[in-house]
């Protein structure tokens, strides 16, 4: 087994040409993955259906531009009629209130969703508890290592298809 590290010089890192990053949001929201946590009932889920807006519309978002592009809203704690009824106090976005679980059908529903609808660059996954097995899995080593794992799934969807995701978390 090989166990050496493979490293790259700063050298060859620095004259190596890559895409700069993309912002969702100008300074505020990169590709990759984003986590919005906070307590239950603050507006978290209202101000992720307002951003998701702007930005599907190209408005700015508290003085910051934005890049106009499709938003999948997964919002698991809502039904429809309660979406409805939010969009109208808000006054073609994507919204579900069902959806798989990581590891058990989610990243394969957002990559399939991410190729028919090729203009998306941002999904949010309001909340994250609801996409996790609520069982836990053996051999984890504990909470974190249930957060690492299940965020790195996400991350790989948000780093191979360069978007940003934002993850919906309780404290």
């Amino acid at each position: 087994m090989n166990y050496k590290l493979k490293t790259v010089g700063a050298e060859t890192l620095l004259s190596t040409p890559m895409s700069k990053t993309m912002f969702i949001v100008d300074g505020l929201i990169p590709q990759g993955v984003n986590v919005l946590s906070g307590a239950s009932k603050i507006g978290k889920s209202w101000l992720m259906l307002w951003l998701g807006l702007q930005v599907s519309q190209g408005l700015p978002v508290w003085g910051m531009k934005t890049q106009q592009c499709d938003v999948l809203y997964l919002s698991l704690e809502d039904t429809h009629r309660r979406i409805k009824d939010r969009l109208y106090n808000l006054t073609d976005r994507h919204f579900a209130v069902m959806c798989g679980l990581i590891g058990g059908g989610l990243e394969e529903e957002i990559i399939d969703f991410l190729n028919e609808h090729t203009d998306t660059k941002l999904v949010i996954i309001d909340t994250l508890q609801k996409v996790r097995d609520s069982k836990g899995s053996a051999g984890k080593a504990g909470m974190y290592g249930n957060d690492y794992d299940d965020i790195s799934s996400i991350k790989r969807i948000a780093d191979e298809h360069n978007i940003a995701i934002i993850l919906v978390h309780h404290l």
